[in-house]
């Protein structure tokens, strides 16, 4: 049988070895990740932009082969 410790006598930043969730930590990493996300979006908005908005390959632009 295992021994499992009395969650109110562990140290704050020790893990609980129970079901319970944690809230994600809101570090750093989290926002670059989220600022690299960001940018791809607007990457592909711009790409989506310039596909519907520019010239049609019979009139200069360019085309896919």
């Amino acid at each position: 049988m295992a021994h499992h410790p009395d969650p109110a006598l562990l140290p704050a930043d020790t893990p609980s070895s129970g079901g319970e969730r944690r809230e994600p930590s809101t570090g750093a990493p989290g926002v670059g990740r989220l600022i690299g996300l960001d940018l791809a979006r607007g990457l592909a908005v711009f790409g989506m932009y310039a596909v519907h908005v520019g010239p049609a390959p019979a009139q200069g632009g360019v085309s896919a082969s």
